[in-house]
């Protein structure tokens, strides 16, 4: 019986990451490697909503604070994010369920440093509606693990668990520096 519960969990968990590259997680790329990968042509023009990932603003929090410390509207940089490797569950294998947690022991013996919470303008074409919550990318102090976790209101059309929407990755040393960028820290 136990055996069955376990594998019907394990099924919902390929379920959402079958869902979520094409919920919010599009377009993927390389995130330094694709910082200039724009023709030269293109490189001023501004970027467009898809090459943007419908991302509107990140806003970087210090842990325990209600107000954000910074908040990012360059279009540069919202590509630039939308480029990292990390937000892309579709061009990965998914974690096994023992790896995801190592890396959630990990993560939970570290101190948080900050997290990068990204918001992304609303699917509507009649009115303009507030920007939602799309994911929160936790950094930790002296490890290159991140806690990434999806916004259930980002979710549209399907009734996921909490649970299933938390990931831990761990990332290379060029995207931390990226994300430690951001958040004015190195």
């Amino acid at each position: 019986m136990m055996k069955k519960i376990k594998k019907i969990i394990w099924m919902k968990k390929i379920y959402a990451l079958l869902f979520l590259p094409a919920l919010i997680l599009l377009p993927c790329g390389g995130c330094a490697a694709q910082r200039d990968a724009k023709p030269e042509a293109e490189q001023g023009a501004a970027y467009t909503l898809e090459e943007l990932g419908n991302l509107a603003q990140l806003e970087i929090y210090l842990p325990g604070d209600d107000e954000p410390v910074k908040i990012i509207t360059d279009e540069e940089i919202l590509y630039q994010y939308n480029q990292c490797p990390s937000l892309c569950v579709s061009d990965s294998e998914p974690e096994s369920e023992e790896r995801q947690e190592e890396l959630r022991k990990a993560a939970a013996s570290a101190a948080e440093k900050c997290l990068l919470v990204a918001y992304k303008y609303p699917v509507s074409r009649f009115h303009k509606a507030e920007l939602e919550k799309s994911t929160t990318i936790t950094l930790y102090e002296d490890i290159n693990i991140i806690k990434t976790e999806v916004s259930e209101e980002s979710i549209k059309g399907a009734d996921i668990p909490a649970e299933y929407l938390t990931f831990y990755s761990e990332i290379s040393r060029e995207e931390l520096e990226f994300y430690q960028t951001l958040a004015g820290k190195s």
